[in-house]
């Protein structure tokens, strides 16, 4: 009889063991699940989050390949327009050059003619005004015998030296405010000024 009851209670021991630990399997099992459940809430909260994210940078994506592409178009359009820029300057330098060209051969030439003027008249003295004028006697050229060639040059530099007393006379009868007088005045000056700012390049 104690047998039995002794069994017995061992089996219900045995029992309330089973029991004891089927409940601790149940509490951790939900704790495992409820875990679970948890993450899987984390989970599908930061699947929302990188979707919206990924949404926003696709955006943002498709903006800034808008934007490329506008900047390419200007980039082209600016290219365009330096090609356009130095063209015309190359035209604008190849004008200037030849402007330069252009004055330094009318200089040349000025100074040529300055030089020819200089050495076939006395300006110095065409532009002096004198009190009284000054008439020269004609020089009586004696005929020498010499070749034709002599002759002609003596002709045309007695003409030449005839021309100028005339003129110069003209000019000293001319007032200093006469329209001929402050023309050579200023050709003059003009032509000093240029061969002094020649000599000094």
């Amino acid at each position: 009889m104690e047998k039995s009851v002794n069994k017995t209670i061992e089996e219900l021991k045995l029992q309330e063991a089973n029991t004891e630990i089927k409940l601790k399997e149940n509490r951790s099992l939900e704790s495992t699940i409820a875990s679970l459940n948890r993450n899987i809430r984390e989970t599908v909260i930061h699947i929302e989050k990188s979707e919206k994210e990924q949404r926003e940078l696709t955006k943002r994506i498709k903006k800034l390949r808008s934007q490329l592409e506008l900047d390419k178009i200007r980039r082209d359009a600016l290219l365009a327009q330096i090609d356009a820029n130095r063209k015309k300057l190359a035209e604008i330098r190849q004008k200037s050059e030849e402007g330069i060209t252009e004055v330094w051969n009318l200089r040349s030439s000025l100074c040529n003619a300055v030089h020819t003027a200089s050495n076939n008249y006395d300006i110095m003295a065409l532009l002096m005004k004198l009190k009284s004028v000054v008439t020269f006697p004609k020089a009586k050229i004696l005929p020498v015998k010499q070749d034709s060639e002599f002759e002609r040059k003596l002709k045309e530099v007695t003409e030449r030296k005839e021309n100028a007393i005339k003129e110069r006379d003209r000019l000293l009868n001319e007032p200093e405010t006469g329209h001929e007088f402050v023309r050579i005045k200023n050709a003059l000056e003009f032509s000093l000024e240029k061969i002094a700012s020649l000599r000094s390049n």
